[in-house]
Formats: structure tokens, sequence, C-alpha cells
């Protein structure tokens, strides 16, 4: 399959090609410039969010993506001069947070379709002529009006030569492009390990959690997700008081693993969603999401695998997505599910997989250094 390949060339530089181009990513993920297919843009990433801003110079955005938001605040009366003091501003901020965490599931994506080929532009035959004019009139004078007819009609004769075999060249071209992206397509739905894995690694490029497809059996694809620990979810809880007046209440640990886990299980499901929307043929995704220890004493990553799951397609049709929280989806409809916790707070755990061979390959093979 030409045209799908992903590489990381050195440190914070990768590049990626799909059927939308080559693209350049450089950088960490706190300063990230992405250029080439589908446009140029800037990503910043801190905690378990990241912010994507178009610069402009492209095709257009990555494919239906719609993020959840918290509802917009109703607008001050005309002439109002709002001055929010620091703590409301606070408790506003905390509760996008809390919102963001609560909805990651919610995102929506348009499934994939087969591609045209773009239709091409050819030069617009006035202007051609135009110029083709200039060029045979060039030495001429205005008095000899028989050699100055004759170079316009070869003017005019010579640009419709030239557009006729530009048209012919174009045609060829559009023919093959086509030909390319149908085959493309035709691997993507036989699931042809090479088309699945580069097509996902491609959507996943500006995942708020860094993700990665790490194989393909048959109709099923496997994940990984990388989330950050707890220091992602706030330590105080918004709230309003009897008055009116914005709160802040230092979070208990039972508030704050909950919300871990709503964090972990939602990174873990858009993941699901996304891989199944630009993968046609996949059937079930096998997805372990693996929380960022930090550096060891040599500098080198580290991620502990804190939730594996089974999902199929089909047992998301009909899911109530803005009714239900991630973690009731993963309870109910994964499959093989392991999430451990301990202590009266709930505390989120590390997996032991001594007994689950299969996992540990898939945790094991799993470059952290390109999940950045």
């Amino acid at each position: 399959m030409a045209g799908f390949f992903s590489v990381r060339v050195a440190p914070g530089l990768r590049v990626s090609a799909s059927s939308r181009g080559l693209r350049a990513h450089v950088g960490p993920r706190e300063a990230r410039l992405h250029v080439g297919g589908g446009g140029t843009g800037v990503s910043t990433g801190a905690g378990p969010f990241t912010y994507y801003h178009s610069l402009g110079g492209g095709g257009g955005s990555r494919r239906g993506r719609s993020r959840a938001r918290p509802d917009a605040r109703p607008a001050a009366p005309s002439g109002t001069v709002v001055r929010p003091t620091a703590k409301a501003a606070r408790v506003r901020l905390l509760a996008e947070e809390v919102a963001l965490i609560e909805n990651l599931h919610r995102q929506r994506f348009d499934p994939a379709v087969p591609r045209s080929a773009p239709v091409p532009v050819l030069p617009d035959r006035e202007e051609l002529r135009a110029d083709l004019e200039r060029e045979h009139l060039r030495g001429t004078w205005f008095w000899q009006l028989s050699r100055r007819a004759a170079a316009r009609r070869r003017a005019a004769d010579e640009a419709d030569r030239r557009l006729a075999e530009l048209a012919a060249k174009a045609q060829t071209a559009h023919r093959a492009e086509q030909a390319r992206l149908d085959e493309q397509w035709r691997a993507l739905v036989r699931n042809e390990p090479q088309a699945v894995l580069t097509e996902v690694a491609a959507s996943f490029e500006d995942n708020a959690a860094p993700a990665a497809p790490v194989g393909v059996d048959g109709a099923e694809l496997s994940i990984v997700v990388l989330v950050p620990g707890l220091d992602a979810v706030p330590d105080h809880t918004p709230g309003v008081t009897a008055a009116g007046n914005p709160s802040l209440r230092k979070a208990s640990a039972t508030w704050r693993w909950d919300l871990y886990q709503q964090l972990v299980a939602g990174h873990a499901l858009v993941s699901v969603r996304e891989a199944f929307a630009v993968a046609p043929g996949i059937a079930r995704v096998t997805v372990v999401v693996l929380r960022d220890e930090g550096p060891d004493v040599y500098g080198r990553p580290r991620a502990e695998p804190v939730l594996a799951t089974r999902i199929d397609r089909a047992a998301l049709d009909g899911v109530r997505w803005q009714d239900v929280s991630a973690w009731e989806v993963v309870e109910q409809l994964g499959r093989d599910t392991l999430l451990e916790t301990r202590g009266r707070a709930d505390e989120v755990m590390p997996l032991d997989l001594a007994e689950q061979p299969d996992l540990r390959a898939l945790v094991e093979s799993v470059d952290l250094e390109d999940l950045d």
C-alpha cells in the first residue's frame, strides 16, 4: 500500500503520510507544530488536554470531530462591565476542567467514506491566450495589421493546443490518483494491517491523550492510550453557596479517584470511537490504557497499565452518550474488562498482567517515546 507510513525521524520530529498527503510534526506535546497535508497548525498539551489551533494554508481540519464544551455563560447586559473576582474565575476554570473530563467520551466522529481525487484545475484560456499573444506580437509594429492579426491567430491556436495537452495529462493523472485512493479504501475495508494502522495513527495525531494502534488481527484492532496521573484531576471542587456565590472546597480522595476513573474510561472510549470511525472494517477494539508514571532514574519514560477492555462496534449502536458516564459504558459494554481499585477511596491501581500474556505482550511492544 503506497502512501501509508509514519516515521519518527528524530526526538521531537515525526513525518507521517496518509491519503491527505505528507505531514510533519515538530516539537514536544507542550508546543507542537503540524505542517503539510491537512493544513498548518499548532497544538499545546498539558495534563489530560490538548488544544489545536489552525494557522490556515491547508485543506481543512481533521474529519468531523465535535468536542463537547460546557454551556456558554449568559452575556452581561449591554454597557455592563463584568469584573469577576479571582475566586470566581478559578471556580469557573475548575468547572470547565471537570466538564471536559466528564464529556471526553461524548466526542463524535464522522465515519470514513471512499475518497474522491480532487478535480484538476486547468489554466484560464483567456489568460493563457493573452500571455501567448503578447509573445507573438513582440517585434511587430502597430501599423503591421496583417502580421498582428496572424500573430493573434497563432496565439489562439497555441492556447487551444496547450489546453488540450494539459487536459489530457490532467485526466490521466486524475484517473491514476483515483485508482490509488480506491485501492487504499479497499485495503482499509479488507483490514489490511498496514492500511488500518497508518490510517488510525493519522487520526490519533492530535488526541488529548496520546494514543497509537499496535496490531490488527482479522477484524480486531489493538490500541494503547497514555493518560496522565491523578494530578490531572482538580484537587478542589467548584460549587455555589446558598446565597449564589461561587465556592471552592477541598476535594475528597473518593471524589478525585472517581473522576480519575471517568478520565481513564473517557480517553479509552474516545479512542475506540475514533478508531471505529476511520477503520470501517474493524469490528472490535482491544484498548489498554497506560498511566504515565514519569521518568525513571535514567530519564526514560515509565507507564503502568490501569485499564484493559474489548469493545465491539455493534455494542455501541444506540448508546445514549449524553445520559451515561464513560465508566458506565465500559463497565456494561466492555468484554474481559480489567480495572483494579484499592482502599476506601477506590484508588486506581496498576494491573497485574502476570496471567494475561497477550495483554502483557501488547504493553511490552509499545515504545513510550513514540507516545509523547
